[in-house]
């Protein structure tokens, strides 16, 4: 990174945590053994002085027979300060998730990596940074597909939406247990059962969620509880 580049990141560093980090894509294709910061993530949130440099970080480098590898976000933000200790104040918080990189030979290798993923057809729109839901897709062919639709959050261990999705879009390469059942704001019934007593209570999800884990929703009198988001979730 140049001098210049170095003396705006610290100048930017100053200014505090952002509100904005920018995100690790779940899946990607890469045409080149090695694998950049702007192959494996959306830099969108990165302020213009800084995100050129950002983007051309070396992260890793494929071994010549070596066509994916998973890299974990926990080692990536490891790597990525290590390389760019300016980028602190937009970069995501460490997780045990991952990014799967896939190497494509050319244009047919391409189409071929492309005819394994599962694609998915929107049926709900979603705008830029919403959590699209499991329910909001359904499986589709692999006709056009638009590229890195998806992103995970590790902020909330699920993905987001890179851009505004249409009804009808066709998304790719998304693995659906990373697909939230629960959306900020959805109302949800917590059900209570005490013996033969069941008790049900009107409440808010506060942030998107995967089934099988605790989730935080606020009630009509504004008490804030914890409970687990089922797969059925409405």
């Amino acid at each position: 990174m140049s001098s210049v580049a170095l003396i705006i990141a610290a100048q930017l560093a100053l200014l505090g945590p952002q509100a904005h980090v920018f995100v690790f894509l779940a899946q990607t294709n890469v045409s080149d053994r090695i694998v950049h910061l702007g192959d494996i993530a959306d830099l969108t949130s990165v302020p213009k002085p800084l995100k050129e440099s950002a983007a051309h970080l070396e992260i890793v480098r494929l071994g010549y027979n070596q066509d994916r590898i998973d890299l974990r976000v926990e080692d990536l933000d490891r790597r990525v300060f290590a390389l760019m200790p300016g980028l602190k104040s937009w970069m995501p918080v460490a997780s045990k998730a991952s990014v799967e990189v896939r190497f494509t030979r050319g244009a047919s290798a391409a189409s071929s990596a492309s005819e394994k993923m599962d694609c998915l057809r929107v049926l709900a729109p979603s705008v830029r940074g919403a959590f699209p839901k499991d329910a909001d897709f359904a499986a589709a062919p692999c006709p056009k597909v638009v590229d890195h639709a998806l992103a995970y959050d590790p902020r909330v261990g699920v993905v987001s939406a890179v851009h505004d999705l249409s009804l009808g879009d066709i998304v790719s390469g998304v693995d659906r247990s990373t697909l939230s059942v629960l959306s900020p704001g959805q109302p949800v019934y917590l059900e209570t059962i005490i013996g033969h007593v069941k008790i049900q209570r009107l409440v808010r999800a506060i942030q998107p969620e995967k089934p099988g884990r605790d989730f935080f929703a606020v009630a009509q009198d504004g008490a804030v509880v914890t409970a687990p988001a089922l797969g059925d979730v409405r």
